[in-house]
């Protein structure tokens, strides 16, 4: 799935600084880390902070 970002993985805190530690997390999948709407995460790209992430929603923890 093109998303028109790659996410940061959470437990680096560059390009972008965060207040999320999700310092075992090795991945850079989205998350709902606050109240937003939909899952997002943090971009690799330094001009592009975040975005919101078109992912499927998981039913009865089928994803």
């Amino acid at each position: 799935m093109d998303l028109g970002f790659v996410c940061m993985t959470w437990k680096y805190h560059s390009p972008h600084e965060h207040r999320y530690n999700f310092l075992e997390d090795n991945e850079n999948f989205c998350r709902y880390a606050d109240s937003e709407p939909k899952p997002w995460c943090y971009t690799i790209n330094s001009d592009v902070r975040w975005g919101h992430c078109t992912i499927p929603m998981c039913i009865f923890s089928k994803c």
